[in-house]
Formats: C-alpha cells, sequence, structure tokens
C-alpha cells in the first residue's frame, strides 16, 4: 500500500506573536512540514526585533496587529 498523505489546504495555523524573533522562523517551519498545504498567518502585536520579516521568510502570511498600543500601525 502506499502512502497516505493528508492535504490541509483548508487549514489555516494562527500564530500570534511579539518579539520572537529568535523562534519565530523554526515555529512557521515546524507548522509548514507538519502540516503541509495549511496557510500559516503569523500576527505580529508590533514587534520590534524583526519577527514579521523572519516570518516572511519562511513563508508565513502576516499580518500585523497593535494591541493596546495607540501609535502603531
Amino acid at each position: 500500500m502506499g502512502a497516505f498523505i493528508l492535504d490541509y489546504t483548508d487549514t489555516a495555523v494562527i500564530i500570534p506573536c511579539y518579539n520572537e524573533a529568535v523562534t519565530i522562523g523554526k515555529v512557521v517551519d515546524d507548522f509548514r512540514r507538519e502540516l503541509p498545504g495549511a496557510t500559516v498567518y503569523v500576527y505580529d502585536n508590533n514587534s520590534t526585533d524583526g519577527t514579521s520579516r523572519i516570518a516572511m521568510e519562511h513563508g508565513a502570511t502576516v499580518r500585523l496587529e497593535c494591541l493596546g498600543q495607540s501609535d502603531c500601525c
């Protein structure tokens, strides 16, 4: 029998984050590996350490959030 491959194209992964540059790349990579075809969204709450850029470089769709902050977005 052949290997059974699951299709996750109708799945969304939502990752909220703030200043997670050290780990966000691995987190996005892990979800993309474990759920092939899923859309990975990173909701960045105005990080100052490059989190958004790194998440995009690893294939995530990035959305900017500014919860509790009046001077952003």
